[in-house]
C-alpha cells in the first residue's frame, strides 16, 4: 500500500520503506514483523489477520503462518556445452524497473544507465579479448544481441562494498538487464516452462558470446 506516498510525503521525507497508509503513517521499521510493519498492524487492529506468538506474519494461511511446498531440485531445461558454455541471467539494475517503461522517463535515471549492457567476469573477458565498453555479441540457440560490455576490475578498491568484495557475476556467468525495451535480452532466452508455477525460465540459459 503506497497510498499515502503523496508528493508532499516525499518532499518532506526523502524516501520511506513501503507501505505507506497515509502522510502521518509510512515508512515501517520492518516488514512482516508485528507491530513493527505498520501495514501489518493495520491489518492485525481492523481483524482482517493475526499473528503467531513470536509477531512473524507471512502471507499464508491465517494464523500467520507459512505455506511451505517441498519439491524435488530441478536442474535448468538448458545447462552450458561447449558450443555455448556460459550461462546467462537477467535481472534490475538500481535504477530502472522491469521495462523502464516510467524509470526511463526520469532524466536522472536514464542519465545513469542510458541503456542495457552484459556485465563479464574479468577473468572470462580477458580470456574472450574483451575490455570495458566493447560492444559484445550474446548468442544462444534462439536468438542474438549486441550489447556494450561492463567488465569490473577486481581489485579496484572504490567499487568494494561493507564486505568487501566486487559484486559481479561469477566466472561462467554474464549477466543482462532486462529494463531497455530497445534491446531485447529475452529474444535470446528460453522458453521453457516450469510444469507447476507456469512461470518461464527467463532467468537462466546457456549462450556464447564474442568480440562484436
Amino acid at each position: 500500500d503506497l497510498s499515502g506516498a503523496t508528493y508532499s510525503y516525499l518532499r518532506k521525507n526523502g524516501s520511506a520503506q513501503w507501505p505507506i497508509l497515509s502522510e502521518t503513517n509510512g515508512g515501517s521499521e520492518k516488514r512482516y514483523q508485528y507491530p513493527q510493519d505498520k501495514y501489518l498492524k493495520h491489518l492485525v487492529d481492523t481483524g482482517k489477520t493475526q499473528v503467531g506468538a513470536d509477531g512473524v506474519y507471512f502471507y499464508g494461511f491465517n494464523d500467520g503462518r507459512a505455506k511451505i511446498f517441498k519439491r524435488p531440485h530441478m536442474d535448468p531445461a538448458e545447462k552450458p556445452d561447449s558450443v555455448y558454455p556460459f550461462y546467462l541471467t537477467t535481472g534490475r539494475v538500481v535504477h530502472h524497473w522491469h521495462s523502464g517503461t516510467m524509470t526511463m522517463r526520469v532524466p536522472w535515471l536514464r542519465k545513469m544507465v542510458k541503456e542495457s549492457f552484459v556485465e563479464i567476469n574479468i577473468e572470462d573477458a580477458r580470456k574472450q579479448g574483451i575490455r570495458n565498453e566493447d560492444k559484445v555479441r550474446i548468442i544462444s540457440r534462439r536468438g542474438e544481441i549486441i550489447l556494450e560490455a561492463k567488465v569490473v576490475d577486481t581489485e579496484d578498491a572504490r567499487l568494494k562494498g561493507i564486505e568487501e568484495r566486487v559484486s559481479i557475476p561469477r566466472p561462467g556467468v554474464v549477466f543482462v538487464p532486462f529494463f531497455d525495451a530497445r534491446k531485447l535480452i529475452n529474444m535470446v532466452c528460453i522458453d521453457a516452462v516450469d510444469d507447476m508455477s507456469k512461470e518461464p525460465e527467463y532467468k537462466i540459459c546457456a549462450v556464447k558470446i564474442e568480440k562484436a
